[in-house]
């Protein structure tokens, strides 16, 4: 699953993108003695709590960075809010990694690495434009 996204740091534009490779999901199951067999158990069954992704970013298609395998652990839903994970959407992934500060301090380490590898190094003695 690739998401892509435009951002914007400092009046400058960079394309970014998310590729989703897995989700970690949880199970609760308990053994269910009167029934002889394992349930499910709890409100919430099959929490994603980690999304495996990896992050890029660019400048106009040049400068590319990228940050493959990174793991975002993501915050427990409420029992209100909570999405079955045969419901899930690519946008509520995509929501549920927005709303994590790692993935916002991973995409800034990005841009700037996009950044800095956009930057024309100083050359000769005087640094001057003159």
């Amino acid at each position: 699953m690739l998401i892509r996204g435009t951002g914007i740091n400092m009046l400058m534009a960079y394309n970014t993108a998310v590729r989703i490779d897995d989700l970690k999901v949880q199970f609760k199951y308990v053994y269910d003695e009167s029934m002889g067999e394992w349930r499910t158990s709890g409100e919430l069954d099959d929490v994603v709590i980690a999304i495996d992704c990896a992050l890029s970013a660019n400048w106009n298609g040049a400068h590319i960075q990228t940050m493959g395998a990174q793991q975002i652990d993501i915050a427990p839903p409420s029992p209100a809010g909570f999405t079955p994970l045969s419901d899930l959407t690519k946008d509520d992934c995509q929501d549920f990694l927005f709303a994590t500060d790692r993935y916002w301090s991973l995409m800034s380490v990005l841009t700037g690495q996009v950044y800095e590898s956009r930057q024309t190094p100083t050359v000769g003695l005087c640094a001057v434009p003159w």
